[in-house]
């Protein structure tokens, strides 16, 4: 319940409450033996030890270890999915999506790749999304292939990596970050699957897209001292993109854009938008 959010009104930090989960449930014994052994006073609690403990200190998870853990513990995401941030750049790197697969076998482009040492006439495709139930196989001379699940907001695929695109991209299909998979599409009456030939991660891809990184500040509440952490986390993460502020006065619409000097140029990666948003706040951060 604690990972997939049920006690969000509560506590918004899940990490936190995960963290104090045990010593929380041993108070809660105690204290439900006491009231079963009648050591509970008429006119109030028994002195001592009544007090809830204080909940540990944990940092926040990041949006992405928060729906990781939503999915471990329920099978789904719930309150977002891996690639709401992905979105736009999905757009750029890939041709379909698992939606669109079945009318994209329909059409049958002559394809550019091969098949056994000939030309492949199956449809090429790129889409983006997520891996689940990898499985790891041997095929009959002894090489390690994965078959795994590729899901993304409008469904799910299998997707198959024969050993040489395994051996090629195994450390990015058994990292769990979201992904680009290329490869051959196999469609028939029963079967629809993918046989990668590449699987590059989408960070990766979006990175190199990239040119500028622009934040959201909301100035009345964050502060000199939230500035500072802002700084110093930007300095952290040093890379190619432009950095740009744009400082929100509260109370109304308007805005200062502040580009920042070259020594604060950025790497649009998915660590340095997890620590400015775990400061400022969930999709304060976008890309151009």
């Amino acid at each position: 319940l604690v990972k997939c959010g049920a006690f969000d009104s509560l506590e918004r930090n899940r990490a936190r409450l995960l963290a104090s989960l045990e010593e929380v449930l041993r108070w809660g014994a105690a204290r439900a033996e006491e009231r079963s052994a009648q050591q509970i006073g008429l006119f109030g609690p028994a002195a001592g030890g009544d007090a809830p403990p204080p909940l540990a200190t944990s940092p926040a998870w990041s949006a992405e270890e928060e729906l990781r853990a939503e999915r471990e513990a329920i099978g789904f995401f719930i309150t977002g999915h891996p690639l709401d941030r992905y979105a736009q750049d999905l757009r750029k790197f890939t041709n379909a999506t698992t939606g669109t697969l079945r009318a994209r076998g329909a059409e049958q482009p002559a394809g550019d790749g091969e098949r056994n040492g000939r030309p492949d006439a199956r449809p090429r495709v790129r889409l983006g999304g997520v891996i689940h139930t990898l499985k790891l196989r041997n095929s009959k001379r002894g090489d390690r292939y994965a078959t795994f699940v590729l899901e993304d907001k409008e469904g799910t695929v299998e997707v198959i990596a024969w050993p040489e695109a395994y051996r090629r991209h195994e450390a990015i299909i058994q990292s769990g970050a979201p992904v680009v998979v290329a490869g051959a599409l196999d469609v028939s009456d029963d079967r629809c699957q993918v046989i990668a030939d590449e699987v590059a991660p989408l960070a990766a891809a979006r990175a190199e897209a990239i040119r500028q990184v622009h934040v959201r500040v909301p100035l009345p509440a964050l502060g000199r001292d939230g500035l500072e952490t802002l700084r110093t986390i930007l300095a952290a993460h040093p890379g190619p993109c432009d950095a740009f502020l744009h400082l929100e006065r509260g109370g109304d619409d308007h805005e200062t854009i502040v580009a920042l000097p070259s020594s604060l140029r950025v790497a649009a990666t998915d660590q340095m938008v997890n620590a400015v948003e775990r400061v400022l706040g969930a999709g304060v951060t976008s890309f151009r």
